[in-house]
């Protein structure tokens, strides 16, 4: 059986799981958000690097069969340290699924799925690695919270046709700080900080109403990094640091008898730019020349769903620190 554990949280975690993982890695053990694994026997024995797993389990055949055999490891109930349990979805809020994607420009003007020949860096490498590499132009999900009162605040109170809803800055600030970052859709890296967001607007405007019903359109735009220089940005390799300029749109409805949304369809698509480095500021296979086109979907799902609970951008209990669902 497989089972993925985030090593940084691990690490930190005084129980007897975050022991378990320190027993068979050492004090040290690498923590990562990128996707490396490691191999470990029930009984705590270090099987080797997720990158081979098929020696990892003729490791593990080699092992005396006693030591493999069911119920050979009896594995108390867990009583976890509390200071790293995920956070829970805000009571009574919003949670929304996110799909974000690089994209290609085609000669039409019309937006495509990317391939390795979008991507210099990609293309130069050799037909076997390319194909592993492909799994990096796929979909990448996340999660975002909204609060109950940030709920509140975009509910209007006398709905007419034409009324305007300015949505918070702190909806606002926590989409385009957390979730609108094209570096950490296929690599690593952080939030934007608040001064690297230099516009952040979005509204709905109420498009029908009736008794029942309220409907939304969505609209606004933002910028997020540095200004784009197309002389800093002609090679993967360019000098130009990272921005992204998305613009806004979606539908937005509320039922008023149940008194809840029952739809946040919202998409921010825009161009693009600069490093796409990874944590150690390396290039990164995902860096392109130019500006380019990156889209985020937004959609509500259901937090009762345990796929649904995951925390956003996967940082668990680092999240308390970021002031992520601070207003």
């Amino acid at each position: 059986m497989a089972v993925s554990v985030e090593t940084r949280v691990a690490r930190e975690r005084d129980d007897a799981e975050g022991r378990f993982l320190t027993k068979a890695l050492g004090e040290n053990f690498f923590p990562t958000s990128a996707g490396y694994m490691e191999c470990i026997a029930a009984n705590g024995r270090h099987l080797g690097g997720g990158d081979d797993p098929f020696k990892a389990m003729a490791r593990f055949r080699r092992m005396p069969s006693k030591a493999r055999a069911p119920g050979a490891v009896k594995v108390p109930d867990l009583v976890a340290d509390p200071s790293v349990a995920p956070l829970p979805p805000p009571a009574r809020g919003l949670v929304l699924k996110i799909h974000a994607r690089l994209l290609r420009r085609n000669e039409d003007g019309t937006l495509g799925r990317c391939t390795t020949r979008d991507f210099p860096l990609m293309a130069r490498e050799r037909p076997r690695r390319k194909r592993n590499l492909r799994s990096y132009l796929e979909a990448s999900p996340d999660f975002a919270w909204i609060t109950e009162q940030d709920k509140k605040a975009l509910i209007p109170s006398s709905p007419q046709v034409g009324m305007v809803i300015v949505v918070p800055r702190t909806i606002v600030m926590r989409l385009c700080r957390f979730h609108l970052t094209p570096r950490r859709v296929y690599s690593e890296g952080f939030e934007w900080s608040e001064g690297q967001v230099h516009r952040a607007a979005l509204k709905l405007v109420v498009e029908a109403v009736d008794d029942k019903h309220i409907r939304m359109r969505a609209e606004g735009s933002a910028h997020m990094g540095s200004t784009f220089d197309p002389g800093k940005a002609t090679t993967p390799n360019g000098l130009l640091m990272l921005g992204y300029a998305p613009k806004f749109s979606g539908t937005v409805a509320y039922d008023r008898m149940a008194k809840d949304f029952t739809r946040f369809d919202l998409v921010a698509l825009g161009d693009g730019w600069g490093r796409m480095g990874d944590a150690n500021n390396r290039s990164w296979f995902l860096e392109r020349p130019g500006r380019h086109p990156v889209g985020f979907a937004f959609e509500l799902v259901n937090p009762s769903d345990p796929a649904n609970r995951i925390v956003p951008m996967g940082r668990s209990a680092k999240l308390r620190g970021l002031g992520y669902l601070a207003r």
